[in-house]
């Protein structure tokens, strides 16, 4: 566009306006020169203007005053091209001479914008209207072959979206010295033996090879043959006879064995029995020199008493040979009393095993030839003093104790139970039944400083906060409170021992299934779920106003802050829940300061449900009547708030 010596070309890669302006003298010598560049391209100009109106279906008013700066055909021409980046020029000086005579035209910069193609333009983009379809390609790595955890691009990609490798490398595979994907190798890098052939390395070697020598023994390998580290094979096969048994060949045979045949003759051998080499000689040994016949020989035992190899059988009775040993048919005759007196003596069994201490005292009897003399007092054993229904004596049954013979020293009422009594201990009762304890005590259940069943107390005993889960704060230095930043428990922290109330105890013998939680067997008490929120008052089944001095317990002191209990008919908070059952103190009511303070040491928040809120106790703040406490059962804390206040939860105990 042109107004009064002032041209303003429009920049069309960036919209730009730029102006410049032509003197009088100069304009006249530019006017000739520039004519023809106009004639001559003023058609393609006009074209292109045409179209970018139509691209830009706006007004070509400029919406301000040119600046006097821009760009030349040159430098667009030139960016199209080379992509190299021009600075924007300030034209509104007169030009320093005649124009020149050559410039790019339109149709060269329309030439040389290029064609987009959408595969050469990243994918989820777009240039000059043309939507991307480029992806990273060309590579052939997939998971299995990128350090596990590192990204990239590879094998079958569809987007931009980085791959992440799977590649785990174990140090056993990677010399020791080297790291690959953050592992460092393992294996011995230029063992002090070994060879780079597979089949001169053992299997069993640092770095193993593929020779399996695992088979190899001394008795498998031949006979002296020298092999792995100092080993000498005993094999001796490949002969004609023999045996790898050394016992089973001769000492003369060519590779000798233990079997020493060298003091064998026939006159060692038993009559008629052949040996040798195929059995071709014959022993003539017989049994001789002795002088006994078979009247000298027990009867019905036998022995080799002539030049012959059949047994004899003896014929002599003597005493002993008897089934009855009564006294009588085992009296020894004096014919065989040999160097003896004369005097009767007795054949005896060995089948006597009495001690002293199973004969009465002062009595003598013969054990297996030998005289005891009785040690065992039974002078005070009656049915009044041995044990009920045992035998003893001669045909007598021990009665103690019992109705006739009672306990000696018993004064009790009731007898005892097996739950009071130590686990496999007894005890009689006065009527003389038999009682095996299963009294089981628990280390945590029993005060520290006292012994019960043989098991010492550890109640109160370490009461030690516990190490955090994160960050340096170990017991040693203190320790951390038992929320642990919302975590579990610490598990060195101190707890007692609790049950948890379920149908098999009878909920903790309270017979509440909804509202029972669990029982600290430390001090016995039974603790419910979470109730929600309420009141002091509510809580604590207090009137409120109670109708006592102005109604509203805002003061210390005043009347109206006092607990005045419900009637049975209009009740509320934790006296609502149930009353007392068989087997347990009491129903549940709302648990005193201490009581808080007590479950929050023996472990609340690691074994009662929902402990992470405060929880109002029944005691009331001694210096500020009209405020009560409350305890933390995850942080422990305790401190006090209005008795009004409806913030604080509930949680009953029994």
């Amino acid at each position: 566009m042109r107004n009064k010596n002032q041209w303003t070309i429009k920049n069309i890669e960036t919209k730009k306006i730029s102006s410049f302006k032509i003197g009088d003298e100069v304009s006249k010598k530019f006017h000739s020169r520039f004519a023809n560049f106009i004639k001559n391209g003023l058609t393609v100009f006009v074209s292109v203007f045409i179209i970018y109106g139509v691209v830009q279906a706006g007004s070509l008013t400029p919406s301000s005053a040119p600046t006097p700066d821009g760009w030349t055909l040159e430098n667009i021409y030139t960016r199209l091209t080379t992509n190299a980046i021009s600075t924007s020029g300030n034209f509104s000086m007169d030009p320093s001479g005649s124009p020149a005579g050559t410039q790019y035209t339109l149709d060269q910069i329309y030439s040389a914008i290029p064609t987009i193609v959408a595969d050469t333009v990243k994918l989820g983009t777009a240039y000059l209207g043309v939507d991307g379809t480029l992806v990273p390609s060309g590579g052939d790595a997939g998971t299995s072959n990128v350090c596990n955890g590192n990204t990239f691009f590879g094998s079958s990609q569809t987007d931009w979206n980085l791959q992440t490798g799977a590649l785990n490398i174990s140090p056993s595979a990677v010399i020791s010295g080297n790291t690959y994907c953050g592992v460092a190798g393992t294996a011995v890098a230029n063992p002090t033996y070994g060879d780079n052939s597979a089949t001169q390395v053992l299997t069993t070697a640092g770095n193993a090879g593929t020779y399996d020598a695992t088979n190899l023994s001394a008795d498998n390998v031949r006979n002296a043959i020298a092999f792995g580290v100092g080993q000498t094979g005993s094999f001796s096969g490949n002969l004609a006879y023999g045996d790898d048994n050394a016992s089973n060949v001769l000492t003369v045979a060519s590779t000798p064995g233990t079997y020493n045949v060298s003091n064998l003759s026939n006159d060692v051998i038993k009559l008629g029995s052949t040996w040798g080499v195929s059995l071709g000689s014959t022993g003539t040994l017989t049994p001789d020199g002795g002088t006994s016949v078979v009247a000298d020989l027990f009867n019905s035992k036998t022995a080799h008493l002539t030049s012959d190899w059949n047994l004899d059988t003896g014929t002599l009775d003597l005493a002993c040979n008897t089934a009855t040993f009564d006294g009588t048919g085992n009296i020894v005759t004096d014919t065989y009393d040999g160097a003896g007196n004369g005097a009767d003596r007795w054949c005896m069994t060995d089948s006597g095993d009495a001690a002293t201490s199973d004969i009465l005292s002062g009595k003598i009897a013969w054990v297996d030839g030998v005289a005891r003399t009785g040690a065992y007092d039974a002078s005070g054993l009656a049915v009044g003093t041995v044990k009920s229904g045992t035998t003893f004596g001669v045909s007598s049954t021990g009665d103690y104790p019992s109705a006739t013979y009672p306990l000696s020293g018993d004064t009790g009422s009731t007898d005892a139970t097996a739950g009071e009594i130590c686990n496999t201990n007894e005890a009689w009762t006065k009527a003389g039944g038999l009682i095996t304890g299963t009294l089981n005590p628990t280390a945590s259940t029993i005060g520290v400083g006292n012994t019960y069943c043989g098991v010492d107390g550890t109640l109160l005993k370490n009461l030690y906060n516990g190490s955090a889960t994160s960050g340096d704060y170990p017991q040693s230095v203190g320790g951390v409170d038992d929320y642990n930043n919302n975590g579990t428990m610490p598990s060195d922290s101190y707890t007692s021992t609790w049950t948890t109330c379920d149908a098999g105890n009878n909920y903790c013998e309270t017979n509440d299934a909804t509202n029972a939680n669990k029982k600290d067997d430390s001090t016995g008490l039974v603790w419910s779920i979470r109730i929600g929120t309420s009141n002091w008052f509510s809580a604590n089944n207090c009137v409120y106003p109670n109708g006592l001095g102005d109604g509203v317990c805002d003061t210390n002191g005043e009347a109206a802050c006092k607990c005045v209990k419900q009637s049975a008919g209009s009740m509320t908070g934790c006296e609502t829940l149930g009353a007392a059952v068989a087997g347990n103190s009491g129903g549940w009511r709302l648990p005193h300061q201490k009581e808080l303070m007590q479950a929050y040491i023996n472990g609340s928040w690691g074994n009662l449900s929902s402990a992470g809120y405060n929880f109002w106790s029944a005691t009331t703040l001694s210096n500020n009547t009209h405020n009560a406490w409350y305890t933390s059962l995850y942080y422990g804390s305790t401190t006090y708030t209005t008795k009004t206040s409806t913030t604080i939860s509930v949680r009953c105990v029994r």
